[in-house]
């Protein structure tokens, strides 16, 4: 394999992952969004994410710092690093001209996790999720353009799996919980019951 069928196979993987890590973190952060899922809901999720604090915090933060730290790459052009710019620099320079905002907020975000050690990610200054989404399908677009000139591939990078199982955990926890309490309930009830039959003869 020459070293741009092996540049194009590496950032396959990496532009995948960084888009799965960036959809599971939306699925956590925005759940409890009233803007995105309203009041209700918004509720809802943030009671199932409290059920297990900690393990939803840490990993939203670490979905976050993956998707951040990953998709950094595709744009990192040390000379010892693999990079799309050595395969076509020209595709590159207008993807990165036509994307040098959204690139920018996020190397801000970059920094303020590795640099500064931010505690609460929360506190981040982290893009929309529209122009973070039109700014992962613009990669996956010019990835494409490249991988098909140059490889005579493309790649649909199907994330929605994710998202549903992602939902489906959401559910197992509620489903789990509302057990829980129902278990915790009925055991009450009986164990207080100056009524049961036990009791009375």
């Amino acid at each position: 394999m020459d070293n741009i069928q092996e540049t194009i196979k590496y950032f396959r993987r990496n532009i995948y992952d960084a888009r799965c890590s960036y959809e599971a973190w939306k699925m956590i952060f925005y759940a409890r969004s009233k803007n995105v899922v309203g009041e209700e809901m918004s509720k809802l999720y943030a009671d199932i994410q409290n059920y297990h604090t900690g393990f939803f915090v840490i990993a939203e933060k670490a979905f976050l710092t993956s998707f951040v730290i990953l998709i950094c790459h595709v744009f990192d052009k040390r000379d010892d690093s693999m990079t799309l710019i050595r395969i076509d620099e020209e595709k590159y320079d207008k993807f990165y001209s036509n994307n040098q905002e959204m690139i920018n907020d996020i190397k801000k975000i970059r920094h303020k996790i590795f640099a500064h050690k931010e505690k609460n990610v929360n506190n981040l200054e982290i893009p929309s999720p529209e122009r973070l989404d039109t700014f992962f399908n613009n990669i996956q677009d010019f990835y494409n353009e490249i991988s098909s000139e140059k490889d005579n591939s493309s790649t649909w990078f199907d994330h929605d799996h994710l998202k549903h199982e992602i939902e489906s955990l959401y559910k197992n926890l509620h489903r789990g919980e509302d057990a829980r309490i129902e278990a915790i309930n009925v055991e009450y009830f009986w164990r207080h019951n100056e009524n049961i039959i036990s009791k009375k003869i």
